[in-house]
Order: structure tokens, then sequence, then C-alpha cells
């Protein structure tokens, strides 16, 4: 017999899901991870999750594109708190708060090893209206800066990236990553944008 969900319920399973799916990203990534190990940590069976996503790289999209939004919407609220000052220190505190985020969520390395297989695992439909690559994230983040560069918008977007994937390094860096992190985004946007 099939169970019914309230809306309420649908609610509560999806966070559980989500938070489970962004865990197992950050841990073990998503090839280790399987559809039981998701439902059992939401409470529901494996049969009731194919109820809320058709498969599990549905899932670990959807907290892709959720952790890329939440980075967007840090950065969003550091431009905002830094409108006065000059453009090179508005764009570095902008940066500054969006690798915070990433920090904050070690979703990185899933990004980076993960998402080639989950791309070939969903339908092309979906990834053309879902999907966005980091190239494509890392110029959509810069972007709301509104900044001009001295260099290509890919060449600065390429630069800023290669910054982000630090972040894969933090732990052997040590105690002082954040502090270099912090002045190498500060050099990078003294040298790519243009302070007018």
């Amino acid at each position: 017999m099939a169970v019914s969900f309230s809306a309420k319920e649908r609610s509560g399973i999806i966070t559980a899901l989500r938070r489970a799916a962004t865990r197992h990203a950050a841990v073990v990534g998503m090839r280790k991870t399987t559809v039981d190990e998701l439902a059992l940590e939401a409470g529901i069976s494996k049969g009731a999750f194919y109820k809320f996503y058709p498969s599990k790289e549905h899932l670990f999209l959807e907290v892709l594109e959720q952790w890329y939004q939440s980075i967007l919407d840090k950065a969003a609220q550091a431009l905002q708190a830094n409108a006065s000052l000059p453009p090179r220190q508005r764009t570095a505190m902008m940066l500054k708060a969006a690798w915070r985020t990433m920090r904050e969520q070690q979703l990185l390395r899933f990004c980076q090893e993960e998402i080639p297989l989950m791309i070939r695992k969903l339908p092309e439909n979906l990834l053309q209206a879902q999907y966005q690559s980091a190239d494509e994230f890392v110029a959509r983040l810069i972007a709301r800066a509104g900044v001009k560069f001295t260099v290509t918008e890919s060449e600065a977007c390429a630069s800023f990236r290669i910054l982000f994937l630090s972040l894969l390094t933090a732990s052997e860096v040590g105690m002082y990553y954040e502090k270099a992190l912090d002045g190498l985004i500060d050099a990078a946007c003294d040298q790519l944008i243009r302070n007018d």
C-alpha cells in the first residue's frame, strides 16, 4: 500500500534528504552514497525516496544548486554591506564572503570529482535548465560586482577560480590558510579590477 505524505511531512523529508545528501557529498561523495543511506537518514523507505527524486543524482544536483545559491546570497550581502568601498575592495569583500561560505559547506571536492558522473546520469533537458558549470558560476559571481577588468573576463574568472580551488589544500596549508587566501584575493583584485 502506497504511503501518502502531507505537505508538512513532504517538506520535512525533502529538508532531511537535502541535509543527508549535503553531508554525504562533503564526506564520502555521491558515488559511495546509496539511496538506502539517504532514505534511512530521512526516515523513509527506499521506495518512498523515489516519490521525491527520480534518482540520487537529481537530489545531489539540487544540493549543488542550493550551495551555489547560498554562495551567491552571501556574496550579494557582502556587496551591499560594502557598497561604499571602491570597486577593488568591494569585490574582494564579496569574494572573501563567497569563499567563507564555500568553506563552511565542504562541497568543492564533490564539484571537482563527482560532477562528471552526475552529469552523465542526468537528462540533458534537466541539465540545461538547472546545471551551471563551475566556470559559469564564477562568472555569475563576479558579474554581481559589476566591475571592469584589466584583462578579459575569462582570464579574471580563471584567476578567481584558481583561488577558490585552493580550498582543496586548506588542511595542508594549515593555520595560515585563511590569512594567506585573503591576501591573495586582495592582490588578485588589485591586479585584475580597474578602480574606476
